[in-house]
């Protein structure tokens, strides 16, 4: 039986899933955790898994990098617009400044 190539394949169930060749040396256990990480952090952020994401470990870091700088980029204007809401809800209607 052929060991499936390494890179993405589709599971039984048609989820994308990741093949990772032991027989090619480095870190497999690296590999592992950064490819955890990454669906943990994409799955958290909501931006879901696409027909195009990462492979190398080096992609996905990189990725999981810009999907949280995303969240705290949303997360900030989010909190001054909660901000600005306050304090107009405070001064009775009308915005601060």
């Amino acid at each position: 039986m052929e060991h499936p190539r390494e890179g993405d394949v589709e599971s039984p169930t048609g989820a994308p899933a990741q093949v990772i060749d032991p027989r090619r040396g480095g870190d497999r256990n690296f590999d592992l955790y950064v490819t955890c990480l990454y669906w943990a952090i994409t799955t958290i952020s909501t931006v879901g898994f696409g027909d195009i994401h990462p492979n190398t470990p080096g992609e996905k870091i990189y990725t999981s990098v810009v999907m949280v700088t995303g969240v705290g980029v949303y997360a900030v204007i989010i909190s001054a617009f909660g901000a600005v809401i306050a304090s107009s809800d405070a001064r009775g209607g009308q915005p601060e400044g």
